[in-house]
């Protein structure tokens, strides 16, 4: 089986970052387990991740700043910094505005509306 599990393409930084990076991690996740090396250490882990995100992505784990009492070599801690990197705060305000504009389009149906207003609510904000 192993021979068969396919790596994820390197990550698209560009577009909605942040849907992007919850695909490309659970083809990540889903990379180890079907290759068998969902068992090695998480610097071997770390490696693999870094292989597998591109150039882009090295670089942007190369500005990550980690506080006292987080382990670089920790692979959860790894993936947290890239989701934080990916998935930023956005304005609570503006947020509440695009939720009261949506309409239902009279193309969708009642349930993809209502998988696009979930989407909608489950996004972290900030307060202005």
């Amino acid at each position: 089986m192993t021979e068969q599990s396919r790596a994820p393409e390197a990550l698209t930084f560009q577009g909605n970052i942040s849907n992007n990076w919850r695909l490309w991690k659970q083809k990540y996740e889903l990379y180890l387990l079907a290759s068998g090396k969902s068992s090695k250490g998480d610097d071997v882990k770390i490696a693999m991740l870094l292989n597998l995100l591109g150039d882009e992505g090295i670089q942007i784990y190369n500005t990550f700043e980690y506080e006292e009492g987080e382990d670089k070599k920790k692979l959860a801690v790894v993936l947290n910094k890239f989701g934080q990197y990916c998935n930023p705060l956005k304005n609570l305000v503006y947020e509440h505005f695009k939720f009261f504009k949506r309409d239902q389009l009279s193309s969708e149906s009642i349930d993809q509306l209502k998988i696009i207003v979930s989407k909608m609510t489950s996004r972290k904000v900030k307060k202005s």
